[in-house]
C-alpha cells in the first residue's frame, strides 16, 4: 500500500498560461505520485479544463483576488476533511506562507510530520520595489516560525538559506534541493560561438526580474558585436520594456514572444548562445537550470542558483550593473575556452540535480518521517 501524502500549495497546478502552471512544481508532484498517494490542496481554484494524472486534487473555487484568510479558512476545512477520509501519514507545503505555515499547524493538530519547502520570495527583502517576506516584520515572523517548527524543510539554493540565516534563521538540518529539468526534454546543443550571437531570456516581465537593465546591458553589447535577443515571457511590464526598447534603439534586434508553452522551449534554448538574467531576487531560477541542460551560458546578478554557481558554472554581476552584464558577455565572446569550460561545468550541475534526482531526494525525506 501507498503511503498517503497531503501536499498543500498556493496555486501553480491547473492554471496560468496553456494551463501549465508551475510546471516544475507540477512535474514533481507527478513524480511523487508514483511513489505515493497523492492529494494536492490549492489555494486558488483549478481551471476546469484541467485533469490531474494520477493523483488527487481540491481546490478552494477562490480566486487570487480573494481574502487570503477566507482561501486559508476553506483550503484547511478541505483538508480535515480529507484527512478524516485519508489519513494522510505526511503534509507538505510548497512555499512558506500560507502553505508551509498550514502544514505546520495542520501536522501537529492531527500529529503527522509536515514538510515545508521555501521556494520563492520568503526569503527575499528587496525596498526598492517593497518586495519578500522579510520586509514585513508580521510575514517575517510567521515565515521564521514556520521554518522552526517544520518537521524538516528544504530549501532550492544556498543563497535562499543565507538571506534567511540573516534574518534569524538558524536551523541546522535544512537539505538544498534544487528545482531540477527533466534531461530527456532539456537537450544540450553544442553551436559555434560566432556571430551573429543569440540571446535569452526566460522569465515574468515584472519589477523583480528588473528586465530594464538586461535592455541597458543588450544595447552596450549590440554596439560591439552583431546580435540578437529574445525575450519570453509576459507580464506587466511588458508595455514599458517596449517602449525602452524603441527608445534605446535596439527594436530591430529584440523579439518579445509573450509567453510560450514550456514544451517549447528547448528549442529557443537550443538556439541560443547566452542566458542573461537580470533579477533583483531569485529563489533559484528554474530556467537558469533548463539553460545549463541545453548548453546557454549564463551571465546574469548575483542571485539564487547564479550565487550557488559563482565563477565556476556562469558569470555573475551585481544586481542593476549592466555594464558589467555586458562586459562579461563580451568577454566571454572573446574567450571561446572560458565560455566551453562554463557550459560544460553548467551542464554537469544540470546532470546531476535533474527532475528525477530532485523526486527521489524528496522520496527520500518523506521516507525518513513515515512509519
Amino acid at each position: 500500500m501507498k503511503k498517503k501524502i497531503a501536499i498543500i500549495i498556493p496555486g501553480g497546478i491547473g492554471g496560468g498560461y496553456f494551463l501549465q502552471g508551475i510546471p516544475v512544481v507540477e512535474d514533481l508532484v507527478q513524480r511523487l505520485s508514483d511513489k505515493f498517494e497523492v492529494t494536492v490542496y490549492s489555494l486558488i481554484k483549478t481551471d476546469p479544463a484541467y485533469l490531474p494524472k494520477n493523483f488527487l486534487l481540491q481546490h478552494t473555487g477562490l480566486s487570487h483576488k480573494r481574502s487570503v484568510l477566507l482561501r486559508i479558512f476553506v483550503c484547511s476545512i478541505q483538508f480535515i476533511l480529507g484527512f478524516f477520509k485519508n489519513r494522510y501519514h505526511l503534509v507538505h507545503g510548497i512555499w512558506g506562507h500560507p502553505p508551509g505555515r498550514m502544514a505546520v499547524i495542520l501536522g501537529k493538530v492531527f500529529g503527522i510530520p509536515s514538510v515545508v519547502s521555501i521556494r520563492g520570495g520568503e526569503a527575499a527583502n528587496v525596498p526598492e520595489i517593497n518586495y519578500g517576506n522579510m520586509r514585513e516584520p508580521r510575514i517575517r515572523n510567521i515565515t521564521l516560525w514556520t521554518c522552526r517548527n517544520a518537521s524538516a524543510l528544504t530549501m532550492l539554493t544556498r543563497f535562499q538559506l543565507k538571506e534567511l540565516q540573516k534574518n534569524g534563521m538558524n536551523r541546522a538540518d535544512v537539505q538544498i534541493i534544487p528545482n531540477g529539468v527533466d534531461e530527456s526534454v532539456f537537450a544540450f546543443k553544442k553551436k559555434d560561438l560566432k556571430p551573429p550571437y543569440h540571446l535569452v531570456h526566460i522569465a515574468n516581465l515584472n519589477p523583480v526580474k528588473d528586465q530594464p537593465t538586461l535592455l541597458k546591458a543588450f544595447k552596450l553589447i549590440a554596439e560591439k558585436v552583431d546580435c540578437r535577443l529574445k525575450i519570453i515571457g509576459d507580464g506587466e511590464s511588458m508595455g514599458l520594456l517596449k517602449i525602452l526598447t524603441e527608445s534605446l534603439g535596439i527594436g530591430e534586434k529584440v523579439t518579445f514572444t509573450g509567453a510560450v508553452p514550456n514544451k517549447s522551449l528547448p528549442g529557443h534554448l537550443q538556439w541560443a548562445h547566452f542566458m542573461l538574467h537580470s533579477s533583483l531576487y531569485e529563489g533559484q531560477g528554474v530556467v537558469l537550470a533548463e539553460a545549463a541542460a541545453c548548453g546557454v551560458v549564463v551571465c546574469g546578478t548575483n542571485v539564487g542558483l547564479i550565487a550557488d554557481w559563482g565563477n565556476n558554472c556562469c558569470r555573475p554581476v551585481q544586481c542593476r550593473d549592466y555594464e558589467a552584464l555586458a562586459d562579461e558577455v563580451l568577454g566571454l565572446i572573446e574567450n571561446p575556452a572560458e565560455y566551453e569550460r562554463l557550459q560544460q561545468n553548467a551542464l554537469k550541475w544540470a546532470m546531476e540535480n535533474t527532475a528525477s534526482n530532485m523526486a527521489a531526494s524528496f522520496e527520500k525525506l518523506y521516507n525518513r518521517f513515515l512509519p
